[in-house]
């Protein structure tokens, strides 16, 4: 008897009669084949836990870069509001009033920018902008110099700029070490 073929083109294919494998091959590849699923499932969990970790991992680089970014902007905005508050008093002293309120306005936009990370410096900002205000009308002659309250609130004005600068400011005492 002849065996049964598929055609295909110009060639035929023989088309197997009984199983290619024995059943004790068959067994052999079936547990073969679980075995391979089993180690292949074990490899993607572990793959898995490492993108977790590198995921981890990169959101707290990523935590970290914005807490330092903070702070340089803090240390900037310090320092100019030091440097502020300094040419502010010089030009007060002088006379300069015009120049000491511009300076004491430049140092209000400093301090709100600053009260993000304190909310003192919310306060003081209004109040450094009325004390623009009263340097602007003082040299138009309009209001005199309380020459008490203003050493007064340069001190303050001081002491927070003190408290909050530093090479250390806002660390506690483990992330110091």
């Amino acid at each position: 008897m002849d065996r049964p073929t598929i055609a295909r083109g110009a060639y035929t294919l023989p088309v197997p009669i009984g199983p290619l494998l024995s059943e004790f091959w068959r067994d052999v590849l079936a547990v073969a084949s679980a075995i391979i699923t089993v180690l292949s499932l074990l490899y993607a969990i572990l793959q898995i836990r490492k993108t977790k970790s590198a995921a981890i991992a990169a959101k707290e680089a990523v935590e970290k870069v914005h807490e330092e970014s903070q702070r340089n902007f803090q240390r900037y905005a310090l320092t100019n509001a030091l440097r502020f508050m300094t040419e502010a008093k010089v030009h007060a002293e002088s006379r300069a009033w015009d120049k000491a309120a511009l300076r004491l306005g430049d140092l209000a936009d400093q301090a709100a920018q600053l009260a993000y990370f304190d909310e003192e410096w919310k306060q003081l900002a209004v109040e450094l902008r009325r004390w623009e205000d009263t340097m602007k009308r003082v040299g138009s002659q309009k209001a005199n110099l309380a020459p008490m309250k203003w050493s007064a609130f340069l001190l303050r004005v001081q002491l927070k700029v003190d408290e909050s600068h530093g090479p250390f400011r806002g660390l506690g005492p483990e992330e110091q070490r």
